[in-house]
């Protein structure tokens, strides 16, 4: 797994001459680093964070401003407002239509309209 590169880099270094640290020093840093190093296990949803948290921050991000950007497109070139406008007496609101139809039914003369007039 070493390259013999990093042989060559490896060998300089110990070759080297330079103020080195005591040995005691050392191994306390390391025992030390073990130490903390191995406090404690990790909870499980840690790990579940960890693996997914970045791909889903990415997801939203995108979503977020793919929907920013569409609000912005619609509202500068008028989409909304460019919808073609049903003529006034094409259809009834639903509340007329349906309180209509129930007078009728009552009366008993909104079956044998509704069936004249074909589908709508």
């Amino acid at each position: 797994m070493i390259e013999r590169r990093d042989e060559e880099l490896s060998r300089i270094y110990r070759d080297a001459d330079g103020p080195r640290p005591q040995q005691r020093v050392d191994d306390n840093i390391l025992a030390a680093s073990q130490r903390v190093a191995g406090a404690g296990a990790r909870p499980a949803g840690a790990r579940f964070a960890r693996r997914w948290g970045t791909p889903v921050a990415l997801a939203a991000t995108v979503l977020v401003t793919f929907t920013l950007a569409l609000m912005v497109f619609e509202r500068e070139s008028g989409l909304d407002t460019m919808a073609p406008k049903a003529p006034a007496g094409a259809r009834r609101p639903v509340g007329e239509i349906s309180a209509g139809g129930a007078a009728k039914r009552r009366a008993g003369t909104g079956h044998a309209e509704s069936a004249s007039r074909g589908p709508a």
